[in-house]
């Protein structure tokens, strides 16, 4: 087994869009015949160390957005040998980065720490900086980029009339109580709640008063062409749409089960996967452990410009779970949970420092005594519902959320700053909510330490690059 080195792998594209890739190291060494790719000489050219960098919840923090970072890597271009690369097309461009020992094999014996795509080359007198974009960022892509037409005419289309163009189509997932609707044909009064297939729609109302229920259809055509009563809704869950009878009194909403692509979906993982895979990305099985973890329902629903990140920390953070790219460029999940069993061991050999932090949350790592979660959102809330809706409808009209409290007095004994923590959620069920808050306390209303160990590198990556 011979001395540790790390790889680059880049990839490069000429005028005519044909692509090859070169193979650097911050030592030369050639590939054995069995390796992918086989017989390949990576020079010796990376002259720094390759640092990377990944958070489950972004540094000291334990909740919200993970992330992963590698700022650039440096190849030596004394000998003027790399000077062409101006001519390539780099941005855009696959680049991975792995760590092993020469002579065992390639990859499959070595550590990925990074699998992205290149922002960008400078070419300098005796150096080549090759800039790399965090993956991460696919998160930044909106999550809806189909659009309304805006060319709805009489009982024609349900693209929405001119005040529409340009707007995204709503996305619904989960289940979603009082959801707006959006009206795409004025003439057949046709709304819309979900881009796409979807689970169903359980109730229509009309300034927070129910209507009355005609059924279901299964295409455009059957919808438009049927007699819907007033007072009445016709859905057609295939194509997310409800037609009403009679022209509204006031705003339209609806309880509505959202995208039903592959089946309906409405646990946290199980929506956070088909947020992914609107950005085209793969996913991997602690999705399923995740959901076994946190079955609880969710529901999300979003007719505005979003990106795909928001809504994914929206979904996940409901259940205090995080996302991010592993080394081999596959999305996981996990959750933040009290300690269990351990997972590795670091001892005094490997380890070369170890510091307590405090962590960069709102609260500083003092524990809370309450935690107030809020859940079952109302997606659209109303101040002046209809004549003869119920006292309880109205309450539920009138406020956004509901919120349940897990509390623990004697916290304020020890800790006299104790704060409250608040957490906003998508959870629909009072039990999951209530049990969630309480689990919520249980882990941080005690000491908990947030531990920095910087151990020597080839003493084994103790799952990091997992």
């Amino acid at each position: 087994m011979g001395p540790l080195a790390f790889t680059v792998e880049l990839t490069r594209a000429d005028d005519f869009g044909s692509t090859s890739t070169v193979y650097f190291s911050s030592r030369a060494f050639c590939s054995e015949p069995g390796d992918d790719p086989p017989n390949t000489y990576f020079e010796d050219r990376i002259t720094d160390r390759v640092q990377t960098e990944r958070y489950a919840f972004g540094s000291g923090k334990t909740y919200g957005r993970s992330s992963v970072g590698l700022g650039e890597i440096r190849l030596s271009n004394k000998d003027t040998a790399l000077a062409g690369w101006r001519d390539y097309g780099w941005d855009g461009q696959s680049a991975v980065v792995r760590t092993g020992r020469i002579g065992t094999p390639y990859p499959s014996a070595w550590a990925t720490l990074f699998v992205g795509v290149i922002a960008g080359v400078e070419v300098g007198v005796s150096d080549v900086r090759v800039r790399l974009r965090d993956a991460q960022r696919l998160l930044d892509e909106p999550i809806q980029t189909s659009l309304y037409a805006g060319t709805s005419s009489g009982a024609s289309g349900v693209e929405g009339g001119a005040d529409l163009e340009g707007d995204p189509k709503p996305l619904c997932f989960g289940l979603c109580r009082d959801a707006p609707l959006v009206l795409v044909n004025g003439a057949l009064q046709i709304y819309q709640y979900h881009d796409g297939p979807a689970g169903g729609v359980l109730a229509v109302y009309d300034k927070g008063s129910a209507l009355t229920s005609a059924g279901s259809v299964a295409t455009l055509t059957a919808l438009q062409a049927a007699t819907v009563p007033p007072g009445h809704w016709l859905q057609c869950p295939p194509l997310g749409l409800v037609r009403l009878g009679s022209t509204p009194a006031g705003q339209v909403s609806a309880d509505v089960l959202g995208d039903a692509t592959g089946g309906y979906a409405d646990t946290a993982p199980g929506i956070a996967a088909r947020l992914l895979a609107r950005v085209g990305v793969p996913v991997g099985d602690t999705f399923s452990a995740l959901a076994a973890a946190a079955p609880a329902p969710v529901g999300v629903y979003v007719s505005e410009s979003r990106k795909v990140g928001e809504t994914l920390d929206d979904v996940l953070g409901s259940v205090g779970a995080w996302c991010v790219r592993d080394g081999a460029g596959v999305w996981q999940v996990g959750r933040l949970a009290s300690p269990g069993l351990p997972v590795a061991e670091i001892t005094d050999l490997e380890m070369t420092d170890i510091t307590v932090l405090t962590p960069s949350d709102d609260d500083g790592g003092v524990p809370p005594y309450r935690v107030d979660l809020q859940y079952l959102r109302c997606w659209r809330t109303q101040d002046e519902p209809a004549a003869g809706v119920t006292s309880d409808r109205k309450a539920f009209l009138s406020k956004e959320y509901r919120t349940k409290t897990a509390l623990n007095g004697a916290i304020k004994t020890k800790h006299l700053l104790s704060p409250v923590m608040t957490r906003t959620t998508l959870l629909v069920v009072p039990e999951d909510a209530q049990a969630e808050a309480e689990r919520l306390l249980a882990l941080y209303g005690v000491r908990r330490d947030y531990v920095r160990v910087t151990v020597r590198f080839g003493q084994g990556d103790f799952g990091l690059f997992a």
